[in-house]
This record gives C-alpha cells, sequence and structure tokens, in this order.
C-alpha cells in the first residue's frame, strides 16, 4: 500500500518501536547490554547495534528515493 495513509501508519509504527527501545533500555541497568537474549543468543548490545544499523540504513534509502523523485 503505497497510500498516504498508509505512510503515515508506518512512521507511527517506526516511531513507537524507537520510543519502546529507549524506554526499555532507560528503565535497564548498563549490565543488560552485555547479557545474551535467551531468544536470539545475541548480547543486547548486539540487538540494539543491529536495530540502529538497519534502520539507518533504510532512513538512508528513503533519503535516496525521495530525492529521486523530487528530482522526477
Amino acid at each position: 500500500d503505497t497510500s498516504a495513509a498508509a505512510w503515515k501508519d508506518t512512521i507511527k509504527h517506526f516511531e513507537r518501536s524507537q520510543k519502546d527501545i529507549t524506554s526499555f533500555l532507560g528503565s535497564s541497568e548498563d549490565e543488560l547490554l552485555e547479557k545474551v537474549s535467551p531468544s536470539s543468543g545475541y548480547s543486547y548490545f548486539e540487538l540494539v547495534m543491529s536495530i540502529v544499523i538497519h534502520d539507518s540504513y533504510h532512513l538512508g534509502q528513503i533519503v535516496l528515493i525521495k530525492k529521486m523523485i523530487e528530482e522526477g
């Protein structure tokens, strides 16, 4: 769905997930980052960094696509 409403929902979902992550990290002790998540086998630090890298990658894609559309 490429509608404006779908895009707005996507942004809302992204913002909510970012708030959930920062809230979780803000309410946790720093030592948590060293612990391994039982469901993934990765440390919480690795999981957080993976999310940051993943979101940055896709943000870059969005910026490039937006630029292409505006120049189009």
